[in-house]
């Protein structure tokens, strides 16, 4: 069994510098350096050569236990440089999004580094098999910590034993270790090794010997002997070896997560931790504020709001502009001269806000400045805390009949700080996860109260003195000033392209020529605007990788699903497009897993919603509004069986807008369409309008229980950790259609009602597919191991769901049977009423004239099926009447129903024969001149065949089983 991990030679040391103190203590001289620049070895080790990596490991190396996702980096470094040289394929960033844990035997590190009296190395091994018995069995190596064992060689004297101790634990599958670890961290709790931290700023941190906070893959493990000054020497024990060599923990079978009733016992005893220590940490937080107000009055600022500024910073996380940061470089800035210049401080790393001397660790925290709401700074001391930063408040004076200006005056620092943006007419703020909130008047009234010092005079002090906003001014800031702010469409978190320009938005701000606010995180990729084949080819297997193992029908559904993953890239910007429906035969396919799939690729989490059809379409309007006024980037329905039919489904596809009463107002709102909206089900059949608005994907286990299968990877999580990468690709292969093959008009027709998807999507997808026909791009799994989606044009799909349409194979069957028991052509003989088609052809012992293939219904049972009475044979004259309306001029397989003049004071209908007509020259129009409606595209074989169509999936032949290989980034 061997474990892979990331080693790091930087070339400066990484590892402690300590020294003795004049009173005899331990002292950091220095803090070395923090791994910033530096070369990759990547290790896979049994646990015996992994004890010797420990062993021979230098001062200028160090361990991390995730692995580099960019298989071809050697060197590694900072982001701000990693981007400066143009993100180069041989460099990556120690990043969390550039890390990932390895796919399969990995190492968990149980870093144990306590503060008052240490449990020695046995009674530690002995708690860990208490809150894990079946650690015991398992591979583990014990060792000390690079701050333990350290003596005076001048005197002999141990100054420092065993404290910190690390146990390295070979775990079968990587990829859940922060999972297991989180659940081991609470069994300690459980069996008594769980206590509360007090840091120096009073905070009560929830503590045990499992530190949670090392559980990331880019975490680094300074694990090399410390660097002592004499007369200090280290003298560490030889790593020691536990378990079976041969055996690795199964921590999903050993470590599965708590019970209820567990949990509610884990947070019982974390809150009577907290109580007993809460006399302690109130002394310690007081004196710390004491301590922070006399720094700030040094710098001349008053008592008082020293004082508000320390405890907002305490008690709700929020920085004033008088806080003072201290920057990497270790120069002080305030939060005030950092909003004045948003662009040179976004991103840059400060100390810790509230604990300066946090682990000397001068790049702990970062600002986002620039992205979506109020700027921030994130820290990872203690764990993990944003504080918001907060400029400074201006100044408003309610005097009476200058209202009109202070409120323009509101508006305008409101507007200047982007905070709020217009969203269907009414004033919307972006939140965390990159939706809208609607604001309400107390949502007005807090952001005044946060931006803002309100004055009003009074006439007894004749001074101006602090108030309230009245919530008038509320409500009047929400009617007569929102149309002042930027309307907003959606808000990104991965580059994209803008449609008429080919222009790349791939920096973080709104731009207010597409209505789009790009939020972007420091992980995305180059995306290559002027590719060549190669890069085409690369593209097309990173983007096809995390479903390559996905069990498709057939090559058509294969075209559907990439394209459904471009679609999801490039959607905020589409005016329209198709939605997607994953179908299966069975349950637990992995339907809900691709819809997954296309929501993280959007940027999101999908909500499952309903079947479209289960709360009537009054309730599914409302929805789909609401879900749209919120900013929903994926609308899903999950769980769809049987027929789905919906005309306010139909209008969302192929409109740019949709309009709905806004809850509790008297008034309409519009808001844009350019959500992603996907189905999925067993065996879903498509009406009405559906078939040629929705692309359907089919996927078949070919098993009785596919519950029961397993993989080596979750295609929904790998979306999830490589996201930017495969935008990056989608993004690519895009630019490679628009540059390479731009000139080409590929794939039959033009999808009506999605113009715009049809030239960019749909037409990248044609054109790989055209370059696969001509073999210059790969199709399947290729030499090198890496698989190519199968793909032809994805509007053969739409052509397979029109075929099966219910509605549409009825029509066909009522064409079929009018056109043998009555005829075609408009003349007196063939023209009838609903009353003498009813009359004539309703009763079944009077249709079998004329029909010679059993197979075939007979008019009576087509207009039986249409407009029966239930429990009887008779017919609805009204319903058939309507039947025949709403189907009238639709052209199928070369015939359409037409309306004629009226005889006597009743509509007549004849059958039009639309080839015949076309072949002679002859007008296709009915007689009473109407429009001759929708032309449904049919395949040739479907057009010759008298029959019904049958189901696409019974018609599919079986596709090869695909090989897995290794991922490449």
């Amino acid at each position: 069994m061997k474990a892979q991990f990331t080693k790091w030679t930087a070339p400066y040391p990484v590892t402690k510098h300590l020294s003795l103190a004049e009173d005899g203590s331990i002292q950091k001289t220095s803090t070395a350096s923090m791994l910033y620049d530096g070369t990759i070895t990547r290790m896979d080790c049994t646990p015996a050569e992994f004890i010797k990596t420990l062993q021979t490991i230098g001062a200028n190396d160090c361990l991390s236990y995730g692995v580099p996702i960019n298989e071809q980096a050697t060197r590694v470094t900072t982001q701000r440089k990693f981007n400066a040289a143009c993100q180069p394929t041989t460099t990556m960033p120690r990043t969390s999004a550039a890390m990932t844990w390895p796919q399969g035997p990995g190492v968990m590190l149980i870093d144990y580094d306590p503060e008052d009296v240490a449990l020695t190395p046995q009674q530690l091994l002995a708690a860990l098999y208490r809150c894990c018995p079946s650690l015991q069995g398992a591979a583990h190596v014990w060792a000390a910590s690079t701050s333990s064992c350290l003596f005076n060689s001048k005197t002999g004297v141990e100054v420092r034993g065993v404290k910190g101790q690390r146990v390295y634990v070979f775990v079968a599958n990587a990829t859940d270790i922060p999972r297991a670890a989180a659940v081991l961290a609470k069994r300690a709790w459980l069996n008594g090794f769980g206590h509360i931290k007090i840091s120096k700023s009073g905070q009560m941190l929830v503590r045990s010997i499992i530190d949670t906070t090392v559980f990331q893959p880019n975490r680094i493990d300074y694990c090399a002997p410390a660097e002592c000054e004499p007369p200090l020497k280290q003298a560490k024990p030889t790593p020691q070896h536990h378990g079976n060599a041969l055996c690795a923990l199964d921590t999903i079978a050993v470590l599965p997560d708590l019970s209820q009733s567990d949990e509610t016992e884990f947070e019982r005893l974390v809150t009577q931790a907290k109580v007993a220590k809460t006399a302690t940490a109130m002394v310690v937080r007081a004196q710390y504020i004491a301590n922070r107000v006399e720094e700030m009055k040094a710098t001349g600022i008053a008592q008082d709001v020293a004082t508000k500024v320390v405890t907002d910073s305490m008690e709700r996380g929020v920085l004033g502009p008088d806080f003072v940061l201290t920057t990497e470089a270790g120069n002080q800035v305030t939060v005030g001269q950092l909003l004045q210049d948003r662009p040179h401080w976004h991103g840059m790393r400060f100390c810790d806000p509230i604990e300066p001397d946090y682990h000397q660790d001068n790049r702990i925290a970062k600002s986002y400045l620039l992205g979506p709401g109020r700027p921030r700074i994130h820290s990872y001391a203690h764990g993990s805390h944003s504080y918001e930063l907060t400029p400074m408040a201006e100044v408003v004076r309610l005097a009476a009949g200058d209202r009109h200006a202070y409120m323009n005056h509101i508006a305008t620092v409101l507007n200047d700080r982007s905070e709020l943006y217009r969203r269907a007419d009414r004033l919307v703020t972006i939140t965390a996860d990159h939706s809208f909130e609607v604001q309400t008047e107390h949502h007005i009234l807090t952001i005044f109260d946060r931006s803002f010092r309100f004055e009003k005079f009074n006439e007894k002090k004749k001074d101006w003195l602090v108030s309230d906003p009245p919530a008038t001014l509320a409500q009047q800031f929400l009617g007569a000033y929102t149309r002042q702010f930027p309307e907003i469409k959606t808000v990104i978190t991965a580059p994209i392209i803008q449609l008429q320009t080919h222009r790349l938005l791939d920096s973080t701000g709104y731009d207010s020529s597409t209505g789009v606010y790009a939020s972007l995180p420091d992980d995305t990729y180059p995306v290559i605007q002027q590719p060549t084949l190669v890069d085409v080819v690369h593209a097309l297997q990173v983007v096809w990788w995390c479903v390559r193992l996905v069990p498709f029908w057939e090559t058509v559904d294969e075209s559907v699903m990439f394209t459904g993953m471009l679609t999801a890239i490039q959607r905020p910007l589409l005016p329209t497009a198709p939605g997607f429906a994953i179908d299966a035969p069975i349950q637990a396919s992995g339907k809900s897993l691709l819809t997954k799939v296309l929501a993280e690729l959007s940027g999101t989490t999908p909500v499952m919603s309903p079947h479209p059809g289960s709360s009537g379409e009054q309730e599914l309007r409302k929805s789909l509004f609401a879900m749209l006024l919120e900013g929903r980037k994926v609308i899903v329905f999950d769980n769809v069986i049987g027929e789905v039919d919906s005309a306010s489904l139909a209008a969302v596809y192929t409109s740019t807008t949709y309009s709905d009463r806004i809850l509790g107002k008297s008034k309409s709102g519009t808001v844009p369409t350019n959500a992603l909206i996907l189905m999925s089900g067993n065996n879903i059949t498509l009406k009405g309008d559906l078939p040629r608005r929705v692309l359907k994907c089919r996927i078949d286990p070919k098993t009785e229980k596919p519950h029961l299968r397993s993989f080596d990877f979750d295609p929904a999580n790998m979306v999830r950790e490589h996201r930017q990468q495969i935008v990056s690709a989608g993004l690519t292969l895009i630019y490679g259609f628009l540059t390479l093959g731009k000139s080409l008009a590929l794939g039959t027709g033009c999808t009506a009602s999605f113009e715009d998807w049809d030239r960019t999507i749909r037409q990248t997808v044609c054109w790989l597919a055209d370059l696969q026909k001509s073999g210059l791009v790969p199709t399947g799994q290729t030499p090198d191991g890496l698989v190519c989606p199968r793909l032809v044009d994805p509007l053969e799909a739409i052509a397979d769901a029109v075929s099966v349409d219910p509605d549409l194979m009825q029509l066909g069957r009522l064409l079929e049977a009018w056109a043998i028991n009555i005829g075609t052509g408009c003349t007196n003989a063939t023209k009838v009423t609903v009353k003498s088609l009813v009359k004539d052809h309703g009763c079944r012992n009077l249709n079998n004239q004329g029909v010679t293939d059993p197979e075939r219904q007979t008019l009576g049972d087509v207009l039986m099926e249409i407009a029966g009475i239930p429990r009887s044979y008779e017919l609805n004259n009204k319903k058939l009447g309507s039947y025949l309306a709403s189907h009238a001029d639709r052209v199928l397989r070369g015939r359409a129903i037409r309306q004629g003049k009226p005889y006597q004071g009743a509509a007549t209908w004849w059958l039009d024969d639309v080839r015949d007509s076309c072949d002679s020259g002859e007008s296709v129009a009915s007689d009473s001149n109407k429009n001759s409606g929708n032309v449904i595209p049919m395949r040739s074989n479907q057009t010759t065949s008298p029959k019904s169509p049958k189901p696409r999936h019974t018609q599919r032949t079986q596709r090869p089983d695909m090989q897995t290989g290794a991922h490449r980034a």
